[in-house]
């Protein structure tokens, strides 16, 4: 894959037009591959749910190229961050966020690579659903609201809830959801799930 990015990446460049070019490189789901004796990649779990995201923008400084922004971005961001790019109004009723104001802001060298520029205002949380595939059994319903502290995840079929402490176990080994400490995080993320769900109905 490397090598055919490559190719395109020096034809682009002999053609004189890499720096009249976006390119977005990014994975598709993550698979368990045994990891938490699952398989597959249906769950809303870390191994699962993130992906690597690569963006090459020629509009960003030369010497800036290269950074690491420490923020969530979803792949619905994807699509209206490409509309915007090309000068193309993006539509009212499109999902997602054009993400580059995350990396283009940080042009200014005060502001620390992987710090979220201060008038970039950008989601805190979001909101992740699958549905069950054939039955509860094989592929529960799951849903979460994420954010970048804390996991809360809820099995609808199973009525049993999860919560993840990211910082303290950004692996998800360790559920608190029975934990007296957390019980003011796990009420209030029962609370914004709830408006999720009937935000996105």
């Amino acid at each position: 894959i490397d090598q055919a990015v490559g190719k395109i990446v020096n034809m682009l460049d002999l053609q004189q037009e890499l720096e009249n070019t976006m390119i977005i490189y990014i994975g598709d789901n993550g698979y368990f591959h045994a990891d938490r004796g699952l398989a597959d990649k249906w769950y809303p779990y870390e191994e699962s749910i993130r992906v690597p995201l690569i963006i090459f923008d020629p509009r960003l400084e030369r010497e800036r190229r290269g950074l690491q922004v420490d923020q969530t971005v979803l792949n619905i961001d994807l699509a209206p961050t490409i509309i915007s790019a090309a000068g193309v109004p993006v539509p009212e009723t499109i999902q997602g966020r054009n993400l580059s104001p995350l990396y283009l802001a940080i042009q200014n060298r005060e502001i620390p690579d992987s710090q979220v520029p201060p008038s970039v205002d950008w989601p805190e949380e979001f909101f992740y659903e699958h549905p069950t595939i054939t039955n509860r059994d094989r592929i529960p319903a799951s849903q979460a609201v994420v954010n970048r502290q804390m996991k809360y995840v809820y099995w609808s079929e199973w009525e049993h809830e999860q919560l993840f402490d990211l910082v303290a176990d950004p692996d998800e080994k360790i559920d608190v959801s029975r934990a007296t400490e957390y019980s003011d995080q796990l009420q209030y993320l029962r609370q914004r799930m709830q408006l999720w769900k009937e935000k996105v109905k």
